[in-house]
């Protein structure tokens, strides 16, 4: 039986084509619209960091437990600061500033 963070690393490149499904692009258009822009987010299981962009925050950080999906965030949305994008397994993620605005993940299995 694979564990979860290997099926997820092994399927790092399929993702980017993943992505361009009707599903990601309505999700991206959800959030955006529920979501104000200028809000510190912070995205749990946040895969390739696009929803955490559509979203536009003034500070947000993606966190993901696959290193290979977190780089292919760090290189589709660079003008994301470094350290946005957080590849932890077990530790606590670094929050954005003082205070966290909005919490959001979606489709995550735990």
């Amino acid at each position: 039986m694979t564990d979860r963070r290997s099926f997820y690393e092994s399927r790092a490149a399929r993702r980017v084509r993943e992505a361009k499904r009707h599903y990601h692009l309505l999700l991206k258009r959800h959030f955006s619209f529920l979501v104000p822009p200028g809000l510190r987010v912070l995205e749990l299981g946040c895969g390739l960091g696009d929803l955490l962009a559509a979203v536009r925050p003034a500070r947000g950080v993606g966190v993901d437990f696959s290193p290979a999906i977190i780089d292919l965030a760090r290189q589709r949305h660079p003008e994301r600061q470094r350290g946005t994008w957080d590849g932890c397994a077990a530790r606590p993620p670094t929050l954005p500033g003082p205070s966290l605005t909005l919490g959001m993940t979606q489709g995550s299995v735990a």
